[in-house]
């Protein structure tokens, strides 16, 4: 016998007894006295109509508990859902924020120089072989952009376009080894050339100073305009020190970038201003 049929048939003989003290407690309302036996068998009964009453108010607290807690969990699902949206919501509001934050720094940038029709555009890819030489971006050739064209961010000199199709564009990014860029300090003016360097994480060097140029920690480099490409005066980065190369014949500056390449997410790419007529100069 399982211990389910147990008690089942538990809860049957209590029942009967409680049938039984129940009818013969309607017979004794209508007497005045009860008999010897009657009230024999109600005291060897009472125990048992305590425990068969117990048994009812236990069954019914338990499948009153049960209907509670299906309204307990349904409520908890509800809530869970509500606090799901209310997380989502609150995600979608810092990405906003940040986002704005970028954009802000883009128009100071753009505000800074008239002499460039700004084409925002966003990075929807990296090169996976070197994350810190190209990026793509979702601007091509129908929207203004052309081959050679500087790519800024609100922090400063990003890289420039060297591949266009109709939809999007490569940019190669100035801590790629194959990455030139003239180049001078903005205090004492020696110029030379800022380039990436190998086997680093988006650390620049400036190279072609002159051995006794003066080299101080914290200087700005910004863009020279020396060859054609980039327009003087946008920011590239700060010294961070110095040495002379072992011949003796020039000294290199390393140069911490403005631009934070691990996090590019938005660029503005720098045409040509329109002129009079209405025809890029």
């Amino acid at each position: 016998m399982s211990g389910l049929d147990r008690y089942r048939r538990l809860l049957g003989v209590l029942f009967s007894l409680l049938l039984v003290t129940s009818l013969m407690s309607l017979t004794v309302r209508e007497r005045e006295r009860i008999t010897v036996l009657e009230q024999a068998i109600l005291e060897a009964l009472a125990p048992l109509q305590t425990l068969a009453n117990n048994t009812v108010v236990r069954v019914e607290g338990f499948f009153r508990g049960l209907a509670e807690m299906r309204v307990v969990y349904q409520e908890n699902l509800e809530l869970r859902d509500q606090v799901g949206k209310l997380k989502a919501s609150g995600i979608r509001l810092q990405e906003l924020e940040q986002e704005n934050k970028r954009l802000r720094a883009l128009l100071g940038f753009i505000e800074r120089g008239s002499d460039f029709r700004p084409i925002p555009a966003r990075v929807i890819g990296r090169d996976p072989s070197n994350f810190f030489s190209t990026i793509l971006l979702d601007k091509g050739s129908r929207n203004g952009v052309s081959k050679d064209l500087p790519v800024v961010t609100g922090q400063g000199l990003a890289g420039r376009v060297i591949a266009v199709s109709p939809t999007t564009s490569r940019v190669r990014l100035i801590t790629d080894p194959a990455s030139a860029v003239g180049a001078r300090l903005q205090s004492s003016r020696f110029e030379g050339v800022v380039e990436g360097t190998v086997g680093t994480r988006g650390e620049l060097q400036l190279i072609h100073l002159s051995q006794d140029a003066k080299v101080v920690t914290g200087e700005i480099v910004i863009t020279s305009g020396l060859g054609g490409i980039f327009p003087s005066g946008i920011g590239i980065g700060s010294v961070k020190g110095s040495f002379v190369t072992r011949r003796g014949l020039e000294r290199v500056a390393l140069v911490e970038p403005f631009v934070d390449f691990q996090r590019i997410e938005e660029v503005m790419v720098m045409a040509a201003a329109a002129g009079p007529t209405g025809e890029e100069q």
